[in-house]
């Protein structure tokens, strides 16, 4: 249909790789401190499943959060919040300002708003990189499971 355009923004390599190149970084950093154990021993897996934990959470967080503000989530607070510094900061801003709440609204929903799902598939893949780990260093702590 003319007029109806998808948000959606494309997946490309570099939607891709910069969220990869970010975990990977944070996840190295992880590994790096206090040092990284000895291969294939218990404490080896165990930090390897902190590493790759923190930055599953970081980029999976990071990926919800831009998916619910391209949804229009986060309007309700934006809107009063610009509305106080358009009247504080300038005459300008304030006439730029739409009056209402609705006409902020619907000017939103007129403007293309960017989901950036790669960013939540890359956060959720380091998080079962994590599950691995863990499943791998509880063969070294049974009693991991209880």
């Amino acid at each position: 249909m003319k007029g109806n355009r998808d948000s959606r923004e494309p997946v490309t390599a570099k939607s891709i790789l910069i969220p990869l190149a970010a975990g990977t970084a944070i996840a190295v950093a992880v590994l790096l401190v206090g040092g990284v154990p000895e291969k294939g021993t218990g404490e080896f897996w165990k930090k390897l499943c902190d590493a790759c934990t923190v930055p599953g959470i970081l980029l999976t967080g990071m990926g919800l959060l831009g998916l619910l503000s391209g949804q229009g989530t986060f309007d309700g607070m934006a809107y009063p919040v610009r509305k106080a510094f358009g009247q504080i900061l300038s005459e300008k801003r304030r006439a730029e300002m739409p009056k209402t709440y609705y006409d902020y609204v619907t000017e939103r929903q007129g403007k293309s708003r960017k989901k950036h799902p790669c960013t939540l598939w890359v956060g959720l893949f380091f998080l079962v990189l994590a599950g691995i780990a863990l499943i791998l260093y509880s063969r070294y702590d049974p009693s991991l499971w209880g």
